[in-house]
């Protein structure tokens, strides 16, 4: 029995197919190889399709994979070293309007130290090495080494995927990402892992509705010359370290990292959110942060944070450590102390909060600069 693989040949025009095995047992790569070089985009129905090396998606504007949908389409990867799905080489890859689409991507094996799942450009030139306005929809990967990488791009979409139970992190994100519905689970290290592909640094794209749990560490790990982050409706609970870390290197202070409506859970000896001294300014509007040592534990020169509630923390709901920080509508209770700013802190301003702390609702005693408090509870 075979399954039939369909296309459009891309220099002709004429339509083309071929037959695979589609069994998981076969080895599909040729099959599945040869359509995308003659075609660019190919259609895979049905099916488990067993490849024993890598599928380059070839450097083609409107190439890639389209499944029947990731519940009923597979590719095996039945070797460890190496990504299972990568568009163009490892070297330079040049790709527009691609579209992958539809599929489950699966391992046998213990994959090897950077096997992706799916690697979707790892260019260091935008528009000369990385791929522009990807189409990445309804995909999982499972068993590999890092999921899926989503990688220096000037403007793509990824929605609708899954990583899980990866060896190492579930998403690489890089570049203008613009993310809805993303899941990593019960990865081995990260949920999330965010940096730069540029040496000059990345900012981000908008990234909405990312979600972790039980990943080994953070859920989301933001580090190296990363800046303006726009994160909105994301959930990250139960993972083995810091819900949100960020801990950025950037020489200047003035770029914002803006979070709404996200909730990050700590756990252990970890915090809910993270800011590292160098990661820029931060504004939090309407976020959670509970079940860690900290709620939100700042090390950046201004952190904003406005609204949300910062509760059922081991030592504080917010502590700040630098900078001029600012505090307006927000709830902390049941931790050791509601707010708190130490001697590096040049100016505290808390506004209109509920606080009740079991030890005391603020701990501003140390702060080196000025503390301002109105109509707080």
């Amino acid at each position: 029995m075979t399954v039939t693989v369909t296309g459009i040949n891309y220099s002709t025009g004429a339509p083309y197919s071929a037959n695979a095995a589609g069994d998981g047992v076969g080895d599909d790569t040729s099959v599945l190889q040869t359509a995308l070089n003659i075609c660019g985009l190919i259609n895979l129905p049905a099916g488990t399709f067993r490849i024993t090396s890598t599928l380059s998606i070839p450097v083609l504007t409107g190439s890639g994979i389209v499944g029947a949908g990731s519940g009923s389409t597979t590719i095996k990867a039945d070797f460890t070293n190496g990504t299972a799905v990568r568009i163009g080489t490892l070297s330079a890859s040049s790709s527009d309007h691609s579209t992958i689409r539809g599929f489950k991507i699966t391992r046998v094996g213990t994959a090897s130290t950077d096997s992706y799942g799916l690697d979707v450009s790892r260019g260091s030139v935008l528009g000369s090495e990385s791929a522009d306005h990807v189409f990445v929809d309804d995909i999982v990967a499972t068993g590999h080494y890092h999921g899926i990488r989503l990688s220096s791009t000037g403007w793509s979409c990824a929605s609708n995927l899954t990583a899980q139970s990866n060896s190492h992190d579930g998403f690489f994100l890089c570049g203008q990402w613009q993310t809805d519905n993303l899941n990593a689970s019960t990865n081995g290290r990260y949920g999330f892992f965010v940096t730069n592909a540029l040496s000059g640094g990345n900012s981000q794209g908008q990234f909405n509705g990312l979600h972790t749990s039980g990943n080994t560490s953070h859920g989301f790990y933001a580090t190296g010359k990363v800046f303006d982050l726009r994160m909105i409706n994301c959930t990250f609970a139960n993972d083995g370290g810091d819900g949100v870390a960020i801990d950025l290197n950037l020489t200047s202070g003035d770029y914002i990292n803006i979070f709404h409506n996200v909730s990050a859970t700590g756990v252990g000896g970890a915090c809910a959110w993270y800011f590292g001294p160098n990661s820029g300014k931060q504004l939090l509007t309407d976020c959670t942060g509970k079940d860690g040592t900290y709620g939100v534990y700042s090390e950046c020169p201004h952190t904003a944070i406005k609204g949300g509630t910062f509760s059922n923390n081991v030592s504080y709901g917010i502590l700040f450590t630098d900078g001029k920080n600012s505090v307006d509508g927000i709830t902390a209770a049941t931790e050791s102390y509601g707010i708190g700013a130490t001697a590096a802190v040049d100016k505290l301003t808390v506004t209109n909060c509920a606080l009740t702390g079991s030890v005391a609702d603020l701990d501003v005693s140390a702060i080196g600069g000025n503390f301002y408090g109105y109509n707080n509870t």
